[in-house]
């Protein structure tokens, strides 16, 4: 889990360091093993306490199910997928979840607070390290309002600048300005970047929507903090395309962004490991 966090970028990429010989994520391995520790000695190394940990764990874990599939069938109604749950089952899953993690905190109610503070901690820790810059603009803003640290605040700066460096992918298969609008705002609002790449494949020039380098200008004008370019790829839209372009262009899957996969679509979301839905 810590390995994939990583991957994604919420967590340091430092924690990818494998051994040489073995293969082993050594620091992921570690960093679990951290963790564990202090949960253990938290909560005083009452086994009574951690298998109810363990059995709130597994129960919200089996909570997010049902409410991921309620999520995904609203705000991505189109999306080709199997198997494609019915939303009578839906509530039913939902309803007993709920049930089995209501009656566990009636008969467990301290364990269920300490189960609540550590999920605080744990997701305040992810949205600070998915927020980097916001974090490193405070801690710029206070080196910088003394004379003696103002050297320190260009060095926060420096690191700023260094994590909105790298690109993200949009793939575009339309020139509907809303819709691309749409994708920068979404980019500029979640992710951490100052460039970003419009990719669109075709495979004969008729193919190219007729206004779409018109205007990508125009959107190139209206997000001055972004830098935008436009990259044509003549070749079918496939995972072995997204591939190969996130590879030329040094980008990770998980900052390549496309548009909801349509029913009729030959490829499903699952050949396109790591890549994100960006709108319906």
């Amino acid at each position: 889990m810590i390995e994939t966090l990583a991957i994604d970028g919420i967590l340091p990429s430092f924690l990818l360091y494998r051994l040489p010989f073995t293969n082993a994520p050594a620091l992921a391995m570690s960093a679990f093993t951290i963790g564990s520790l202090v949960i253990y000695g938290s909560a005083g190394a009452n086994l009574t306490v951690l298998s109810g940990l363990f059995a709130f764990t597994f129960l919200f874990t089996l909570l997010l199910f049902p409410i991921s599939s309620l999520i995904l069938s609203y705000n991505r109604p189109h999306l080709a997928r199997t198997p494609r749950p019915s939303l009578l089952l839906v509530f039913f899953t939902l309803a007993l979840s709920v049930t089995l993690i209501v009656g566990n905190s009636v008969l467990a109610p301290k364990t269920i607070g300490y189960f609540a503070t550590y999920s605080i901690v744990t997701l305040a820790g992810f949205w600070a390290l998915s927020r980097k810059s916001s974090a490193l603009k405070l801690v710029w803003w206070i080196l910088d309002s003394g004379k003696r640290t103002r050297r320190l605040a260009k060095k926060a700066a420096g690191v700023m600048v260094a994590l909105r460096g790298g690109p993200v992918v949009i793939f575009v298969e339309t020139d509907e300005i809303n819709r691309l609008f749409e994708r920068l705002l979404y980019v500029r609002s979640n992710e951490e970047t100052a460039c970003v790449k419009l990719v669109h494949c075709y495979r004969t020039i008729a193919d190219i929507p007729s206004e779409l380098e018109a205007n990508y200008k125009i959107l190139d004008e209206a997000f001055p903090s972004i830098t935008i370019d436009l990259i044509f790829v003549e070749g079918e839209f496939s995972p072995s395309m997204v591939n190969v372009v996130a590879d030329r262009l040094g980008v990770a899957s998980q900052l390549c962004f496309i548009g909801c996969l349509g029913p009729n679509f030959p490829h499903t979301i699952g050949e396109f490991p790591g890549v994100r839905i960006i709108d319906v």
